[in-house]
């Protein structure tokens, strides 16, 4: 039987400072995601330590209160995920510890405020204890998904560029849409497969970049048939 001990901490940067605050409430659960909006701290889902099983729970704890509040439940039992913001918008992707009793998941849910929980595109494959983190890159949004576990350690890198996000009706994102995948690049062959998809015929400007912003190949450039498509980037 595991036997958490839980803590609640504050770092206080400018005095060098740790303050134990309230702890959240409900049971007692752990492998749960943590994040900030610069605003308020979040813990969604998480591994219930009296039934080992996933929970629906997400709430956030405010600074200035010192006071935890419950936001909307997440649609399905998560835990072993992980998590990051950009701007308003929360992203968690992947979970489930990769081995059983909590096999690895492919899944990826964006939440907002007002909004709620949205599906969005799926990894290409499942992720286990997933590291995420999201970046800004000309004001395109990105997430990065990499390393985690599924029946044995991933050396996997996932990118995503984050397209058409609601603004304001809630709504399934996964469902007619623009999306792009990136597959993870093979470390051997450094090969990188590129996948989207489009509702319709539309223009379609799609090229490579490094991280400080220069522009390293351009994959298509032009008008695009409705449906999937698949591009090979040797790198």
């Amino acid at each position: 039987r595991y036997k958490p001990i839980e803590v609640f901490w504050e770092y206080d940067i400018e005095h060098d400072l740790w303050t134990e605050k309230p702890l959240p409430p409900g049971p007692q659960k752990m492998y749960i995601v943590s994040a900030s909006d610069g605003e308020y701290c979040y813990a969604v889902g998480g591994l219930s330590c009296e039934t080992l099983e996933p929970v629906r729970d997400a709430m956030r704890y405010d600074p200035f209160t010192e006071q935890w509040e419950p936001i909307d439940s997440l649609p399905e039992p998560i835990a072993f995920a992980d998590g990051d913001f950009l701007g308003e918008y929360l992203f968690i992707a992947g979970g489930g510890a990769g081995y059983a009793p909590w096999p690895a998941t492919d899944k990826v849910y964006c939440w907002k405020e007002g909004l709620g929980w949205m599906l969005a595109t799926p990894l290409p494959s499942p992720v286990g204890c997933p590291h995420v983190e999201l970046a800004t890159i000309n004001d395109t949004g990105y997430i990065f998904v990499f390393g985690g576990y599924d029946n044995g350690y991933l050396n996997t890198l996932y990118i995503g560029k984050i397209l058409n996000m609601p603004s304001c009706a809630r709504e399934d994102i996964s469902q007619s849409h623009i999306s792009l995948s990136l597959d993870s690049p093979n470390l051997i062959y450094h090969k990188l497969i590129v996948e989207f998809t489009l509702p319709k015929e539309l223009p379609v400007d799609l090229s490579v970049y490094s991280v400080n912003g220069r522009k390293l190949k351009t994959l298509f450039s032009g008008v695009a048939n409705a449906g999937s498509k698949k591009l090979v980037w040797d790198g």
